[in-house]
């Protein structure tokens, strides 16, 4: 019998504790999660003091989101739930590339070095699709983007990293956020390269003002027939190479 008075007697006093400690921790210790509202002003803040204002935003899984300012010409990736925010300027990015299992499936950047508003000299190959392992079953989507920033290279958006069958509509959902992203990234990438060209004095003393003009206008023909430059821009900076010889 007394046994037992001496177990109920503890598992009184356990209650009696459990439910004081309850209380104190309702009243007196601090709430240090923030509401939504506290973390969307956090975020602002974040964005703010980057100069950076949303004009598109693509959702990458539950947590992250890319987001684009086309006037601060900066991307971000950001987390609501943590304030995180990774921020890349346009200028800074060279390549993009979406992996799969550790394999490339596409792949592109900056095709040439720009020297004096013209693409010239080939810097580096740029891979394209490629085979990756023959399996219907995928364990992890990402997408890669590189830069020249040497102290944050390498910027990795991981879409999920857990098998799943190529036939389900989850991969088949996170694939197409995968190309939307790898598209807009190469877009980016794609404009920057054709500013660059046409924004640059193509007269001025550098390396490409010694070419020769026939080279010249056979640079400007390549530019044209890969779509970077525009006809109404080709036959502009073809009339000026023209008058110059």
């Amino acid at each position: 019998m007394t046994v037992f008075i001496a177990i109920g007697l503890i598992f009184l006093l356990i209650c009696i504790l459990g439910f004081f400690a309850s209380l104190y921790f309702q009243f007196f210790m601090p709430d240090t999660t923030l509401t939504q509202t506290e973390l969307k002003r956090d975020l602002d803040d974040k964005f703010s003091s980057l100069g950076f204002k949303a004009t598109r935003t693509i959702p990458i899984n539950e947590s992250y989101t890319l987001a684009i300012d086309e006037n601060s010409q900066s991307i971000v990736i950001y987390n609501l739930s943590t304030t995180y925010v990774d921020h890349i300027p346009f200028s800074s990015i060279v390549e993009c590339e979406i992996c799969q299992d550790n394999s490339t499936i596409m792949k592109d950047g900056i095709k040439r070095a720009v020297i004096g508003g013209i693409i010239a000299g080939t810097t580096g190959a740029i891979v394209g699709a490629t085979t990756s392992p023959q399996t219907n079953i995928v364990k992890q989507l990402s997408i890669k983007i590189r830069t020249d920033d040497i102290k944050h290279p390498l910027h990795t958006i991981v879409l999920f990293q857990s098998a799943h069958s190529k036939e389900e509509n989850f991969y088949k959902q996170k694939w197409q956020t995968a190309e939307l992203l790898y598209s807009t990234i190469i877009a980016i990438i794609k404009k920057q390269e054709k500013n660059t060209i046409i924004n640059e004095n193509p007269t001025q003393n550098n390396a490409f003002a010694s070419k020769d003009y026939i080279d010249q206008l056979r640079d400007l023909s390549n530019l044209y027939n890969e779509g970077i430059l525009t006809s109404k821009e080709y036959e502009s900076k073809k009339a000026d190479i023209l008058a110059k010889m």
